[in-house]
């Protein structure tokens, strides 16, 4: 049996919110790529803006390889770690793979105050969520166990319906 969970999805899709509190619930450990690298490497947009994206994707390789092998962890992946299939072999080999399924509307309600912390988004508009989410739908379905539609959700339904779904899994 997979050991632990990882939760993919666009940014601000929840990820971070509901993997710690899912973490707390399910008295696991809680692991964020994006703050693991933002503490090992740097300021994630610095390190776009000085390095390029390629460089930020080959580290979040790098960790996600590494952290996938522990044990009863929540891990929020990066919104983009779907497009590297090394990536999704990784999350797949030792997790169940969440896919928190959030309309691009929903994603820019929830991210609009956060545009300057994301660096795939500095020049913020629906449209450009809405073409990475097509973007990457097909890859998050690929990568998942189990997808969660989260539109009209709040945080305690959302990790209710995973909860139910990992139940369903495993019976």
């Amino acid at each position: 049996m997979k050991q632990n969970i990882c939760l993919v999805g666009m940014m601000g899709s929840g990820k971070t919110t509901i993997g710690k509190e899912l973490a707390q619930k399910l008295n696991m450990y809680f692991i964020d790529i994006d703050e693991l690298i933002e503490y090992e490497f740097g300021n994630i947009t610095e390190l776009f803006e000085k390095h390029g994206e390629p460089y930020f994707r080959y580290l979040e390789t790098k960790e996600l390889k590494r952290v996938s092998s522990f044990e009863n962890t929540v891990i929020a992946s990066g919104g983009g770690a779907v497009l590297k299939q090394e990536n999704i072999n990784y999350m797949k080999e030792g997790c169940v793979v969440i896919f928190l399924d959030v309309s691009a509307s929903e994603i820019v309600e929830r991210i609009r105050y956060q545009c300057g912390n994301r660096p795939i988004l500095k020049d913020f508009s629906i449209h450009k969520v809405k073409k990475l989410l097509n973007d990457r739908y097909n890859l998050y379905i690929k990568a998942a166990d189990i997808v969660i539609k989260c539109d009209g959700l709040n945080k305690a339904q959302i990790i209710e319906n995973i909860e139910k779904e990992l139940v369903k899994a495993f019976l």
